[in-house]
């Protein structure tokens, strides 16, 4: 399967993921190209599609299996990303454990090499590496209630996924040190033999990514590791002294259960095809019950202004002092992240570009509409689509050792007119048109980005 190429509602067809923006804070990092994260128990317990629900089966049981054995509880992960990686992370407490698809289609005929990954990554949890590494989850730290969004987000509630910008993906991405990654690879390969899973499917592994290493393109796992082809020697040498690792190895090579690769389309009411599904749902009443005399609404527009204008010339626009904004913002952090379907996460977003301001309001206003209807409306683009990419690719480089250097990010966007605030508006309506011309099997502005 080429996720390079993939389809508008990749990988589910079951339920549209969902649609651009989040939070009001997600605007104080402008996004760049959009990274769903699935969470892979709720999708196998909740998925529609019985290619999708074998898929998220498989590795539900791979999880499982390796989360009994190393006595870890984790959350995992799927990102759509087409980079071929992998990584372990926490989020406020919670151990994460992301798998992209560009790595699971890279070991699509070898589920035990997958598993091996797995593994790996579950031994830096459980050797506790993250706790040494430089790297920080900051830009989840900014983000707040996005994170609850993106880990939470459930099936059957307007979407399987939520988008975050691929800033984030690598600000939450960690450098463990070659020893760290040894160790993670020695722990990994007893795991995955006491979970009863082939370890030949380790070395394999390792000779694959020893192929891809001539390429650049989409290959990023590791590149802080060991080179493989000493970890094929080392691997090698822990399952020639490890008597259940030998039994194991006669096991025959099993293939990964992928979801099907057709594409399907979204047909609007007059029929029209390469409409995506809007991710809009219209939140229970009681939900909406105003916090500290503020709707949901008001919350959103105070948020868009303290983005826009600064906390302090926004707090006096609405005659708040920052004590009872703070009670605003935590009474309504708290009510979205208690709630499991995340309609309210949804609705604020639609609110928050809503009151989208500046030079690129109405394109702002059209990501909220096309929120609620599946279809962007203005035809104009708010930015040329080079100028667009670039600045994606501006904010790429802004991530640098783990860090999101917003400064360096604000420099490029200035140098193109924008401010931060504007990018995010432009960013999401381009992601936008982007998901509607992949539905028509158009995929040229998802290729733009790299």
């Amino acid at each position: 399967m080429d996720y390079k190429n993939k389809p508008a509602g990749w990988p589910l067809r079951g339920a549209q993921l969902g649609a651009v923006g989040l939070l009001a804070v997600a605007a104080m990092v402008a996004r760049a190209e959009s990274d769903r994260y699935i969470d892979v128990s709720k999708a196998a317990a909740q998925s529609t599609d019985a290619s999708d629900q074998a898929f998220f089966r498989e590795l539900e049981a791979m999880h499982g299996a390796l989360a009994k054995v190393s006595g870890i509880e984790s959350r995992l992960l799927l990102s759509d990303s087409d980079e071929v990686n992998a990584f372990a992370t926490e989020v406020e407490g919670e151990k994460l454990i992301v798998l992209n698809m560009g790595l699971v289609d890279a070991l699509a005929d070898d589920r035990d090499a997958l598993v091996s990954v797995l593994a790996h990554e579950y031994a830096h949890h459980g050797k506790s590496h993250l706790a040494s590494t430089k790297s920080t989850n900051s830009l989840f730290g900014v983000l707040g209630v996005v994170v609850g969004a993106v880990i939470d987000y459930k099936l059957g509630t307007g979407g399987l996924g939520q988008d975050i910008g691929g800033a984030g993906a690598k600000v939450i991405n960690r450098s463990f040190s070659r020893d760290q990654e040894r160790e993670a690879d020695a722990t990994g390969l007893q795991w995955m033999v006491d979970a009863g899973y082939n370890p030949a499917g380790a070395v394999r592994a390792q000779r694959k990514f020893l192929e891809m290493a001539g390429s650049s393109s989409g290959f990023s796992l590791f590149r802080t590791h060991p080179g493989s082809d000493e970890r094929v020697v080392n691997l090698q040498g822990l399952i020639a002294a490890n008597a259940k690792a030998q039994a194991l190895q006669s096991d025959q090579k099993v293939a990964l259960a992928l979801p099907s690769a057709e594409e399907e389309e979204e047909e609007g009411a007059d029929g029209s095809e390469g409409q995506v599904a809007a991710a809009f749902n219209e939140p229970p009443a009681a939900l909406l019950e105003p916090v500290q005399g503020a709707s949901l609404a008001s919350f959103a527009q105070i948020s868009n202004d303290i983005v826009f204008m600064g906390e302090a010339k926004a707090l006096a626009r609405h005659k708040l002092t920052a004590s009872r904004y703070a009670q605003i913002n935590d009474g309504w952090t708290a009510r979205m992240r208690g709630e499991s379907g995340h309609t309210l996460t949804g609705a604020y977003s639609v609110h928050y570009f809503e009151a989208s301001q500046g030079r690129f309001a109405a394109w702002g206003k059209d990501v909220a509409q096309a929120m609620r209807s599946g279809r962007l409306a203005q035809t104009t683009e708010p930015l040329p689509v080079d100028d667009w990419a670039a600045l994606v690719l501006a904010q790429r480089q802004a991530v640098k050792d783990g860090q999101y250097d917003a400064a360096a990010f604000e420099r490029a966007a200035k140098a193109k007119g924008l401010t931060s605030y504007d990018f995010n508006i432009v960013n999401s309506w381009w992601m936008q048109r982007a998901r509607e011309r992949a539905a028509q099997g158009d995929t040229s502005l998802y290729q733009k980005l790299g």
